[in-house]
């Protein structure tokens, strides 16, 4: 499905190119003030004309004004959305791999004659932008242009988007492979059964050929990130991923909870206890817990599961407290600490007493804070002091703080193995992101940073850059590998066989049973494909990985256009995050509509949706870099020019 899109979002650009240079030299009424200015010129678009420096830098400082300064007006719960979303989420994310594209976009539109209606700007600075300066600010005719300019960019790519249009038969195709439940017919191939195709001793010479393939790939990587990876589906791999020593403190919702339980109510009154507090709060707020009684039932005759209900939110109404004490403790002191620490190194001065009154830089600093922490406020805390070098996948799998990440989203084993100075990864970050040996990160949390389940921060003891792994070092992981690769070869075969057979034959099944030794056939319950792939069902019977199964239903989902001269539609598929080649055949369908009217309606549905869906793909493709940068014949100037 994703490959005919980019087919089709070819197809219509292609078109669409053709089209919009005849319709783009209608002009849009409205105005422009840009003209070229002077100075010297950094590049040239389409038959030499020219961009000054003063254009050039005023273009880039337009998208920061619109992605960084201006905000959408009336957003929801007061969110701060940058005005740049007008376009799209899915433009903004294309222009922001290269905010040049703003700027060639723009000279695009002012050269094809989209402009913008007064009216749409006017509209768009009172109704649609906030935090735009006043018009007596000296900054606001820059902002003024870089709306307009952004509205401007807006026309040209809803003009784009105008192209697309969705056919019925495309839309019915559509229907029949989103709204329709299908089962299937399984043989599975698993790897571990041909190991006997692998039990002969690799040659020297295979492997090093295996070691040399992918000496600069990554284990476990089966996407090309470089020009030198060699990847394979199998994940071969021996480049070392950048790699730490990690020493982390932090503490968990839940060990808040338990200092508050094992401690006296933190009500400054010595008789109050948790019990005379439950009762008292189920009293005054009984509706919370018991909604549906007219009168508030006896405490005594309540179900335990209520009162426990009540308790928990006893205790949850003094974990903020606790929470932000145990929080501020450990950001403030630990960061007290290491100011004190580099302050003194970075003079070659000695680093003074830490506040645990061990070095700083040693292992016991952590382990005598999380004692501290323990003793004043009664709250076990998550401590690691980790003497082995991790990569991002090793430190994802620690307890607790490996499931932890920062507000963007980046996972811990992610920053803890990009932002450490050491690192060439880290040469493209800001001072302020960066992690110096021994350093306190910010803190990383695990579940939301409104809702954190917990919350971490740690330091790097040690970094060791990528590097490829030497052969004496891994000579039997190749080894490993290479018998891998041949029982998966000879896994493919067999199931290229059975798939041979089930086409030329009566089927998936017929084929299984007449192979020697007979193979096993299993058959789903009904599932829809789309919502497997999309993580809202399961696959019914089938026990693989989430890779796996969304890969089985993306095929599952394809069988149901793929026609069969004779018989059910069958076809193979490559599992390997599990190791396993698959193939399978449609085994029977059902509709998901009642009549021939709801057919109607929901292919009128799927074919909005479709075409909403492919004009925003459109308008993405079209505002890549590599993709404008040709249309306008963008040509950077060398000093020689």
């Amino acid at each position: 499905m994703r490959e005919s899109h980019r087919k089709m979002v070819n197809h219509v650009m292609a078109i669409a190119s053709i089209f919009l240079l005849i319709v783009f030299f209608i002009p849009s009424h409205g105005n422009n003030s840009r003209s070229m200015m002077a100075g010297k010129s950094v590049a040239t678009v389409y038959d030499g004309e020219k961009i000054s420096i003063g254009e050039d830098n005023e273009l880039k400082e337009e998208w920061d004004i619109v992605r960084h300064h201006l905000y959408k007006k009336g957003v929801k719960d007061n969110q701060e959305i940058p005005f740049a979303r007008f376009l799209g989420q899915e433009n903004v994310l294309a222009i922001d791999n290269n905010p040049k594209s703003f700027e060639l976009l723009v000279l695009e539109a002012q050269h094809l004659g989209v402009g913008v209606s007064n009216d749409l700007l006017q509209d768009a600075l009172h109704n649609g932008v906030a935090n735009m300066p006043d018009e007596t600010d000296d900054n606001y005719e820059q902002y003024l242009q870089a709306v307009r300019d952004l509205l401007s960019v807006k026309n040209l790519l809803d003009r784009v988007g105008d192209m697309v249009k969705i056919s019925s038969p495309r839309a019915l195709r559509a229907l029949a492979m989103t709204e329709q439940d299908e089962s299937i017919n399984i043989v599975e191939f698993p790897v571990s059964h041909f190991a006997s195709a692998a039990t002969t001793q690799p040659s020297e010479q295979d492997i090093e050929i295996q070691y040399d393939r992918y000496c600069q790939t990554l284990p476990g990587q089966t996407v090309a990130g470089s020009s030198n990876a060699v990847v394979s589906p199998l994940g071969f791999g021996y480049l070392l991923p950048n790699r730490v020593k990690v020493q982390y403190i932090g503490f968990t919702h839940a060990a808040i909870i338990d200092a508050i339980k094992n401690a006296p109510p933190p009500t400054g009154n010595q008789f109050d206890v948790w019990d005379s507090l439950a009762e008292r709060a189920y009293r005054e707020h009984w509706k919370d817990f018991v909604p549906d009684a007219v009168s508030p039932p006896d405490w005594s005759a309540l179900a335990p599961a209520i009162t426990d209900k009540v308790y928990a939110s006893l205790y949850e109404s003094y974990a903020g407290d606790l929470n932000r004490k145990v929080y501020d403790r450990i950001t403030e002191q630990v960061a007290a600490d290491w100011q004190a620490y580099h302050d003194a190194v970075s003079k070659g001065q000695p680093a003074p007493a830490s506040s645990q009154g061990v070095p700083f830089d040693s292992n016991d600093y952590l382990r005598l804070f999380a004692a501290s922490i323990q003793h004043d406020f009664g709250v076990t805390p998550v401590l690691g002091i980790e003497d082995q070098l991790m990569g991002p996948a090793e430190l994802n799998r620690l307890p607790d703080i490996g499931a932890a990440s920062d507000g963007a989203g980046h996972s811990f084993g992610q920053i803890a193995t990009v932002a450490g100075d050491q690192f060439q990864s880290a040469a493209t970050l800001p001072d302020s992101e960066k992690l110096s040996m021994w350093q306190p990160s910010p803190p990383i949390f695990s579940g939301t940073a409104q809702d954190p389940t917990g919350i971490f921060i740690f330091r790097l003891s040690a970094m060791d850059p990528s590097h490829t792994a030497k052969l004496e070092d891994v000579r039997n992981q190749v080894i490993q590998d290479i018998r891998t690769q041949a029982a998966w070869d000879a896994a493919v075969a067999q199931a290229d066989n059975i798939l041979t057979a089930a086409k030329n034959g009566s089927g998936l099944i017929d084929a299984a049973e007449h192979h020697q030794p007979p193979l096993e056939v299993s058959t789903t319950d009904f599932f829809n494909a789309a919502e497997v792939m999309a993580g809202k069902a399961t696959m019914p019977t089938v026990h693989l990985s989430a890779a796996s199964i969304a890969q089985l239903a993306s095929a599952a989902r394809d069988l149901l256009s793929t026609p069969a001269a004779e018989g059910r539609p069958v076809s193979e598929v490559e599992l390997p995050a599990d190791h396993e080649v698959a193939v399978i055949e449609l085994q029977n369908t059902r509709a998901d509509w009642m009549d021939q009217s709801e057919l109607t309606m929901r292919q009128s549905i799927i074919s909005a949706q479709a075409q909403a869906e492919l004009a925003e793909r459109m308008e993405a493709a079209w505002a890549v870099f590599d993709s404008v940068s040709k249309r306008v014949n963008y040509q950077e100037l060398t000093k020689q020019d």
